[in-house]
């Protein structure tokens, strides 16, 4: 039902901005991204990587903006809450994301797993911190 509304919203948009002269554009396709309707546990590392590699590759697919924002704030949350983790004052948060990634595809049989377990073992892997 999330999708309704956008869909509505760019079918007025869309009628609104035409002059009669011009074909419109068709309407803007939103994707029913739920963890639902994908089958999937949305707090697992299968629902949430697509935001992951997406966000390195920078693509602003919209089917995946909430993957994005999931991805983005739960490494930002493992990096500031963890244990066990002492990462370099320099490393962006670019950077994380793309150790846990690599981490996690690394690991193929462990999609399933919750994405934060996965997110700060690959964390704890990279930047142990020293005694």
């Amino acid at each position: 039902m999330r999708w309704v509304l956008p869909v509505l919203m760019a079918t007025l948009v869309n009628a609104a901005c035409t002059d009669g002269k011009t074909q419109p554009s068709p309407p803007i396709q939103v994707q029913n991204q739920s963890p639902a309707a994908a089958g999937l546990d949305p707090g697992s590392a299968n629902f949430i990587m697509a935001g992951c590699h997406d966000f390195i590759a920078r693509s602003g697919d919209l089917s995946t903006a909430y993957q994005r924002g999931l991805c983005v704030g739960k490494v930002e949350g493992v990096a500031v809450f963890a244990t066990g983790v002492c990462y370099p004052p320099e490393a962006t948060l670019g950077q994380m994301i793309r150790v846990v990634a690599r981490y996690i595809d690394d690991r193929p049989a462990r999609l399933h797993e919750n994405f934060l377990v996965l997110a700060q073992d690959a964390m704890r892997a990279a930047w142990p911190c020293r005694r």
